[in-house]
């Protein structure tokens, strides 16, 4: 077995200084809630967290706008809640 977290329902990433997270869409088969703060590199999140049925909400707390943009793009087909701190960055 890999990286997998099978029962991971709560998952934050602090001060993480990554460009990029690469993650199988099936190592979070139970994630209902992702946060992610300072992590200001990271460029873009998975989108293989679309594919996550469990997930109910993303929160970015102070994060690159891009990885922003991206989280809101994933989430427009999925249904899961965006929350943006501080709130000028969400667009």
């Amino acid at each position: 077995m890999g990286h997998e977290f099978l029962k991971l329902k709560f998952f934050k990433l602090d001060s993480l200084n990554i460009e990029q997270w690469n993650i199988s869409s099936d190592c979070l088969p139970s994630l209902e809630h992702l946060v992610l703060q300072s992590c200001k590199k990271l460029k873009e999140l998975p989108s293989c967290l679309g594919d996550v049925s469990t997930l109910q909400s993303v929160e970015l707390h102070w994060c690159s706008r891009s990885s922003v943009n991206s989280i809101i793009l994933i989430q427009e087909d999925e249904g899961f809640k965006v929350h943006v701190y501080p709130r000028e960055f969400d667009s």
